[in-house]
């Protein structure tokens, strides 16, 4: 115990978790039943960094549990931050479920609350679905029931989806079946999709048939793409290509152009490829990469829909990496796909840098559109710094005289 306790006091703690981990869990593996307390005090008042002590707990509490689980059990209730309490009794009940299942389930189910009764069912559902399946309707609380549902079904149809099928068709509860039916259906989808596609077309019950059959195409479509493209020619009248746009723009985001151009030509033209299009744009501008998605924007025709696409792009990347985007601009072609472009980032970039914006705005080619996104954006200049626009106004030949003018007198309202 001197032991443990000289190294918890030794300074510098945080330089080097992974060492801490393992020098401070040796010690802590070999304490005696009667210093558990001790240590467990010792260590709430340690200070470690956020992934060290969590370990730290859930070692003890491994080696508590060796001595007496329910005993264990008990004394993480008592631990005031909820994160950790939370750490130490998942240690205790997976240890606990692993040593004597039957012991642990009875004790929770006579005297803990909803929280432990729900992480040892999945402790349990994780390496005996079919044991865990018997009990669930022990579980009084019935949010907790539905949770521990859907944790048997999501565990289950990972490792055997047939079986869990079988069982989720069993399940009397129409509204449990509803929520773990797609999430078998979805695992089937990894194994067989065009099976599981069958089966979520043939459910009867469409608040079950819908959500499944969206989830399985999303899932699929995700991993592979050219097996989600076949299970296309397998939908219903229910389901239009059309509204399908938006789940298969989310998982394609990771596809090459090659393959998104291939759902395209499956969409009916007009709103369907272009939100198809917008999807994706927007999701790999969110996932830091942007630099993927100028090839994507020729796959649309030339026309307005192709011009509304590059100003998207152009505002959405301007938002956060307007340098970039500017550099990107700069190397396209003279027209009216530039011009829109500059429109989004200039747009994207008023409320933070109104004058880079209006430098931006400058750029554009077609007088008439120019003029007008100057005169937009100067406007909402003047409602937020009126002084500093008036003072730029006063200063620059970026806008026509006439414009200039209209301006300033609003400015002076």
């Amino acid at each position: 115990m001197r032991a443990l306790a000289a190294r918890l006091a030794e300074p510098g703690h945080g330089a080097h978790p992974t060492r801490e981990m393992i020098e401070i869990g040796e010690l802590l593996l070999v304490l005696e039943e009667s210093q558990l307390p001790e240590a467990l005090a010792l260590l709430e008042g340690f200070r470690a960094s956020p992934s060290v002590k969590p370990m730290l707990l859930s070692t003890l509490f491994l080696r508590w549990t060796e001595f007496d689980p329910a005993a264990a059990l008990e004394r993480t209730r008592s631990i005031a931050d909820p994160h950790l309490r939370s750490t130490a009794s998942q240690a205790v009940l997976s240890a606990w479920a692993e040593a004597d299942s039957r012991a642990a389930w009875n004790h929770v189910i006579d005297r803990g609350g909803a929280a432990e009764q729900l992480q040892l069912f999945v402790a349990m559902a994780t390496r005996d679905p079919l044991g865990a399946a018997t009990l669930v309707q022990q579980i009084e609380d019935s949010a907790t029931r539905n949770r521990a549902y859907v944790s048997l079904a999501a565990h289950w149809s990972d490792g055997d989806p047939r079986a869990a099928l079988r069982w989720s068709n069993s399940v009397e509860d129409e509204t449990v079946r509803r929520q773990i039916l797609p999430i078998v259906l979805g695992a089937l989808a990894q194994e067989d999709p065009s099976a599981a596609l069958e089966l979520a077309l043939a459910e009867a019950d469409a608040s079950v048939r819908q959500p499944a059959v969206y989830g399985i195409l999303a899932r699929v479509v995700r991993g592979d793409p050219d097996v989600g493209l076949a299970l296309l020619d397998q939908l219903t009248d229910e389901f239009p290509l059309e509204s399908m746009a938006m789940i298969l723009g989310g998982s394609l985001v990771a596809a090459d152009a090659g393959k998104i151009r291939s759902y395209m030509e499956k969409l009916p033209e007009g709103p369907a490829r272009v939100n198809l299009l917008n999807t994706i744009v927007q999701l790999k501008v969110n996932r830091g990469v942007a630099e993927e998605v100028p090839p994507l924007l020729d796959l649309l025709p030339e026309g307005s829909d192709r011009e509304g696409l590059y100003q998207t792009f152009g505002g959405s990347w301007g938002r956060d990496e307007p340098q970039r985007t500017s550099r990107w601009i700069e190397q396209l072609p003279s027209g009216s796909e530039r011009d829109r472009a500059l429109q989004g980032l200039s747009w994207a970039r008023v409320g933070s840098d109104p004058q880079a914006a209006l430098r931006w705005a400058a750029s554009i080619d077609e007088p008439q559109q120019r003029d007008r996104q100057l005169r937009d954006l100067v406007r909402q200049w003047l409602r937020r710094e009126p002084e500093a626009a008036v003072a730029w106004l006063e200063s620059s030949d970026f806008v026509s005289p006439d414009v200039r003018e209209e301006l300033l007198q609003r400015a002076a309202r």
